[in-house]
């Protein structure tokens, strides 16, 4: 009984050192440091995705139904993001015929260039805007979907090319 009162008396005046002391103090850096961590990675993700981000899928050739025909569908997928920067990516998508199993193969885009859109779709090349590689700047206060974006990249040992533009398609949700 002595000794119970003494603990008690200890723990109540603050000055025990004991396991119980030490696991607060513990339990109080490690939910700080949690909530550190949590409150970064919220403030990173609103400043790493872009308020005006919409992404475009577009189809560039292919047979119909990849998973009836067998055939690769080409598919190039644009993305407008804050700032007017587009990027390109280009993917292929190849079935097996027998199984309905399709396989996504991305390919770098090897450089983009996007041009004024005009009746005949072909502009003056002294008018286009040459990007870095998949990334295209804009500039300030033109519409992402009053260009045609022109494109390279190497597939099964060729450069392959192809253009597409964003007048009727439709952002994914």
């Amino acid at each position: 009984m002595a000794i119970g009162t003494f603990e008690g008396r200890l723990k109540s005046s603050g000055k025990c050192h004991g396991s119980d002391n030490m696991l607060s103090r513990f339990t109080r850096k490690a939910i700080s440091s949690f909530i550190k961590r949590l409150l970064l990675a919220i403030a990173f993700a609103a400043i790493a995705l872009p308020a005006n981000a919409e992404i475009y899928k577009i189809r560039l050739s292919g047979g119909g139904n990849a998973y009836w025909t067998g055939a690769a569908n080409s598919y190039v997928r644009i993305e407008t993001r804050q700032g007017n920067i587009v990027q390109l990516f280009q993917s292929t998508l190849v079935s097996n015929m027998l199984t309905g199993f399709g396989k996504w193969w991305d390919h770098p885009v090897t450089a983009s260039r996007a041009c004024p859109l005009t009746n005949d779709e072909w502009s003056e090349a002294k008018n286009c805007i040459i990007g870095t590689l998949n990334t295209i700047k804009l500039p300030d206060g033109t519409n992402p979907k009053d260009f045609v974006y022109e494109f390279k990249w190497q597939e099964n040992g060729s450069l392959q090319e192809a253009k597409a533009d964003l007048r009727n398609a439709k952002p994914e949700k």
